[in-house]
């Protein structure tokens, strides 16, 4: 998995549809397995307050939402192991995984994005100003102006008739504090290393949602369509793509952008600011930013330096290989060993 699922907060209300889905402890008392499995399929939302028939919901949401929103079925087997894995972590009488409760987790994936949906169609009207009346200068301008918000996935610029400021429609922002950023209890606050910086993941499918929800004035009038799993996989992929590469231009840049955007959602709902630590401070960072990138500077410099002057090396070893080599000269007999040598003869 792509992030650790450790101490994955979740919300209190009873209202499983929204946002502030209600949120069960990770670890309560053992039950016996036949009852949670019975419990996890039947429980009503107030028994899932107080059992441990729903816990994984909150963790296989926020991966959904931030990690990988279409996972493979690899993918998701992976996640449904290690978030039971840690449902059971500590208990005396750890529950067995079963194939039924498996595949009431992996179902949670498309109430993820069921209830993103949720969160945003009521924002795509006003926002946009699509007509609600049903006469037929009404429908036409809706039909226009869906037409014009769709090509080149204008509808996310901040000026969608000029492509300008890439995600930066106000809609993006809306959207994100209706589905994670309400209040101070939400997901995004609470889970805040998932959603800082806002991932690629949740602005594609954020985007998908988007377009998906501006289609529904087709027909010129809205008409509520089924969030179809197929066809916004294949709108989801390719928002993802386009966003990947967007933000693979300037990394430091567009990550900037992204925590932005999550500290001002953040901030919007009421929540602190979270605390990066550090340890330099501004202006010691720059100065040792300077540093470091002078210094790579001069390393460059010897390094040229050196692999010239070992070429000059070698061109100089190679030009006296040709050359005869003098021989060096007798050694000199020194005056004691000249008269000895008359005295023998």
């Amino acid at each position: 998995m792509a992030r650790s699922l450790d101490n994955v907060d979740s919300d209190s209300e009873d209202d499983v549809s929204s946002d502030e889905a209600p949120a069960l402890p990770l670890k309560t008392k053992p039950l016996p397995r036949l009852d949670v499995e019975q419990a996890a399929v039947s429980a009503t939302p107030r028994q899932r307050n107080s059992s441990m028939a729903k816990p994984p919901r909150p963790h296989y949401e926020i991966c959904i939402w931030t990690i990988d929103a279409y996972p493979s079925t690899e993918v998701q087997s992976e996640w449904v192991q290690e978030i039971w894995d840690e449902v059971n972590a500590g208990e005396r009488q750890p529950t067995a995984l079963t194939e039924r409760i498996s595949r009431m987790i992996k179902a949670y994936g498309s109430h993820a994005r069921s209830s993103l949906k949720d969160s945003i169609r009521p924002l795509v009207g006003p926002t946009y100003k699509f007509n609600a009346g049903e006469t037929q200068n009404d429908m036409e301008k809706n039909c226009r102006l869906r037409k014009r918000l769709l090509k080149d996935s204008a509808f996310h610029y901040k000026d969608p008739s000029e492509l300008t400021v890439y995600a930066g429609h106000k809609i993006i922002k809306a959207s994100l504090r209706e589905a994670f950023f309400k209040t101070k209890g939400s997901r995004g606050v609470t889970n805040s290393k998932y959603f800082s910086p806002i991932s690629l993941v949740t602005l594609a499918l954020s985007f998908t949602v988007i377009e998906f929800c501006i289609d529904e004035y087709g027909t010129g009038r809205f008409v509520q369509a089924t969030f179809d799993e197929t066809a916004n996989k294949e709108r989801y992929h390719a928002h993802l793509l386009a966003i990947t590469e967007w933000s693979e231009l300037k990394p430091p840049v567009t990550t900037a952008i992204r925590h932005q955007l999550h500290d001002s959602c953040r901030t919007l709902a009421g929540a602190a600011p979270v605390k990066v630590p550090r340890c330099l401070t501004e202006e010691n960072r720059a100065r040792a930013l300077a540093e470091l990138e002078a210094m790579e500077i001069d390393l460059e410099l010897d390094g040229q330096q050196e692999e010239q002057e070992e070429q000059e090396e070698q061109e100089g070893d190679g030009a006296g290989d040709g050359e005869d080599t003098p021989d060096a000269p007798a050694p000199q007999p020194e005056d004691g060993d000249e008269a000895r040598s008359a005295h023998d003869a």
